[in-house]
């Protein structure tokens, strides 16, 4: 009976890893957007920090979160 474990990897290719990038994006996405909106109250993200600085704020603040996790 042969082994299933062999002794090099099989690394997945460019596609395979590009398909994979994607996939996760979406996930976090359709995870992230009902938060921000439903939890945080925002509506839209800004860059002008006089004008919506902290919905900026709450956007990185997920952001950090997600990545973290």
């Amino acid at each position: 009976m042969a082994s299933s474990w062999s002794s090099s990897p099989e690394y997945a290719g460019f596609w395979q890893r590009a398909a994979a990038l994607l996939i996760d994006a979406l996930i976090v996405f359709v995870v992230a957007v009902p938060v921000m909106v439903l939890g945080l109250g925002v509506r839209g993200v800004s860059l002008d920090p006089a004008g919506r600085g902290w919905d900026l704020l709450a956007f990185l603040a997920l952001a950090a979160a997600v990545i973290g996790f």
